[in-house]
């Protein structure tokens, strides 16, 4: 079998700004608010050990082995091998694998992706990839139910020729899935450490899966340009693939035909990939225009959502002689704990801003709740669970009477008289998704809400249901070449709008396999970039990626003429979809249409929907940031319940929530 040449590789961009490794261990102090856990070989990956203390580090350096990493102590040992290593092979699942480790292969047992499947009474299963003599997944017996966890080998799975593993992710119900990042070529065939296609983001490897009775297979669709880390939902539907070569993340279907896949850019060299507390993806990876070639200046983390499939960057932190760049990040209560293919140590970040030459960073906010007014909000809130039963609840926050909705919320006022939805604010309405959108038509309407019209055309037909009509949102041309083309409705799927409580519409849009949900907040405004632009700059949103080689809009190109309308729409006329914007905070994001007719924006303030509201973790940190950009605020800091609050105005009238995050 080929030994592989990714260890020899990525060893060979120690040239350029990659240097740094090969001089003298830098000092283990700290270096501002970044403090470091030492001794380690190359901790490219990282792994928590559920309800413990611990995390697992694997050793990219050349002298191998996993390493045991005491978070509260912030000290670590040698896991594996040890003196004795212990093993114990289990040959009825792992027959195929040739035996323990031996040789180089055991004494320098170089590891590279991990991945913990948690068990029952503190045991848990642990992946290994492994390079050396053999291209190898080592399967071990994880005990942390004692003091001081535990190692027996118990198995392996060899890869095929050519595959050069990287991560790895047990397949609930058995099996593993692993990722080919750059297939091993033969010793001397190469020009450079990587192939040529993975440095210019071509497609040239994929995913693949391993079950005991029937060996390996390529995941349909999974082609990708430097597969590198990975992750899996836990229903096993969903790939959660980091694009190294392309500088993207893309989301696969599993098991699912047609295939889905999505793919978003990052701007960064995605590395490893790891769940967060809060259902979140954390990533990790290389900045600086020729990260790969010897051009890597900062370690990024940033976090995307895997419902919404959007980016939010947490740090972008400048590289030196004691911080080496990030290829796996950890949250550990508030810190981030950071590992890199190089170097001697991990790095350990605060979570709630981290002090960074240039400035101060501040994490997101996260979308917390839409406040609304109401006559009796005990009767609304009972509309609302009727709406969506198997996902709502009634709550109280800060004293508001509520709904709850996952981790979201909308509260209520209590008014004496119905609270206006007109002159037109920037709010339109609610978007929830759902699994079956006729099955909520029929269910509104099994409690009396009507589904609004959904006008086909400017000559006035209408449809309950979107995918009653053109596939599509067409315009005149585009409607006219359709029909010509005999183009049918396909009456799958689609969105529609339900008369709601209070005089509000509520768009239920279908998305297979969806929970139901609130998932966006549809805006009006002038200039819907410039909107995105400013939820951006000041509030943290994350934006959309950009196509490759766009020219990203700035506050002087944001203003976009308004496009042709295009139908359905809810408005006879149809409704102008372009230009639009878009920001998402989570698993909520606030999307901009151009508003539609010519008198100004009305303020929330007092309409049936009053504002947003956000989360925010420093709060006095937040206020400070929009107090020194000037934005206008509407209210001074307030008590919300026994956290406190702060109410400013956004590009539209809007009025937005700031609320203490004290969790």
């Amino acid at each position: 079998m080929m030994k592989t040449l990714l260890s020899a590789a990525v060893a060979s961009l120690l040239a350029g700004s990659f240097a740094l490794a090969q001089q003298p261990a830098a000092s283990c102090d700290p270096v501002g608010q970044l403090r470091f856990v030492c001794g380690q070989a190359g901790p490219e990956d990282l792994v928590a050990v559920p309800g413990s203390r611990w995390l697992i580090a694997s050793a990219y350096g050349p002298q191998g082995g996993l390493y045991l990493i005491d978070t509260q102590a912030a000290s670590s040992i040698q896991l594996f091998p040890g003196a004795a290593p212990r093993e114990r092979q289990n040959r009825e699942t792992y027959a195929s694998c040739p035996g323990p480790l031996e040789g180089t292969d055991r004494t320098q047992f170089r590891t590279h992706g991990l991945y913990l499947d948690e068990g029952a009474g503190g045991r848990h299963t642990l992946y290994v990839v492994h390079h050396g003599l053999r291209e190898s997944v080592e399967i071990f017996e994880l005990d942390a139910s004692s003091a001081s966890p535990g190692l027996t080998w118990i198995g392996c799975v060899v890869a095929p020729d050519p595959i050069g593993l990287n991560a790895v992710v047990a397949l609930p119900g058995g099996g593993l899935a692993a990722t080919n990042f750059d297939p091993r070529a033969p010793a001397g065939t190469r020009a450079g450490p990587f192939s040529q296609e993975l440095i210019a983001g071509e497609r040239n490897g994929e995913v693949w899966e391993w079950h005991s009775t029937s060996g390996w297979t390529k995941v349909p669709g999974s082609e990708a340009a430097g597969a590198n880390g990975l992750e899996i939902s836990a229903d096993g539907q969903w790939f959660y693939v980091a694009q190294w070569g392309n500088r993207s993340f893309m989301r696969l279907s599993r098991g699912r035909t047609p295939v889905v896949r999505d793919e978003i850019e990052l701007g960064f060299r995605v590395d490893n990939v790891r769940w967060a507390p809060d259902g979140a993806l954390l990533v990790a990876g290389q900045g600086g225009a020729g990260a790969g070639t010897g051009g890597v200046t900062t370690s990024t983390i940033g976090r995307v959502h895997p419902q919404t499939m959007t980016y939010q960057q947490i740090l972008d932190y400048p590289i030196s002689e004691a911080v080496s760049f990030a290829t796996v990040a950890v949250q550990v209560g508030d810190e981030f704990w950071v590992g890199s293919a190089f170097g001697d140590r991990v790095a350990v970040y605060p979570a709630r801003g981290l002090q960074a030459p240039g400035g101060a960073a501040l994490l997101p906010p996260r979308f917390h709740h839409l406040h609304l007014n109401a006559t009796n909000p005990t009767s609304t809130i009972a509309e609302y669970v009727k709406l969506w039963p198997t996902t709502t609840e009634p709550a109280t926050v800060a004293g508001f009477s509520g709904l709850r909705n996952g981790d979201l919320y909308l509260l209520f006022n209590q008014v004496d008289r119905p609270a206006p939805t007109a002159p037109q604010s920037a709010y339109w309405h609610q978007v929830w998704l759902t699994p079956d959108v006729r099955a909520y038509v029929a269910r509104a309407r099994s409690h009396g809400r009507q589904p609004e019209p959904l006008y086909t055309s400017d000559a006035g037909g209408t449809v309950e249901v979107s995918s009653d009509t053109l596939p599509g949102t067409l315009t005149r041309t585009a409607l006219a070449e359709a029909r010509q083309k005999g183009v049918t409705p396909t009456h799958q799927a689609g969105f529609t709008y339900i008369a709601g409580p209070d005089g509000l519409s509520i768009e239920g849009f279908e998305r297979a396999g969806e929970t139901e949900r609130l998932a966006q907040i549809d805006m009006w405004q002038d200039d819907p970039v410039c909107a995105e632009l400013w939820y951006a700059q000041h509030l943290g949103g994350a934006r959309r990626a950009g196509r490759e080689g766009a020219v990203p809009p700035t506050g002087t190109t944001c203003v976009v003429p308004a496009g042709e309308p295009s139908w359905p729409s809810t408005m006879q006329q149809g409704t102008r979809r372009t230009p639009s914007g878009r920001v998402a905070y989570g698993g909520v994001a606030l999307f901009w249409y151009t508003r539609s007719g010519n008198q100004p924006l009305a303020s929330t303030r007092g309409q049936a929907v009053d504002h947003l509201a956000f989360a925010v973790r420093d709060f006095d940190g937040w206020v400070g940031k929009l107090r020194r950009e000037n934005v206008r605020i509407l209210r001074e800091p307030y008590a919300f319940g026994d956290a406190r609050a702060v109410l400013v105005e956004g590009p539209s009238r809007e009025a937005i929530e700031l609320v203490e995050d004290r969790n």
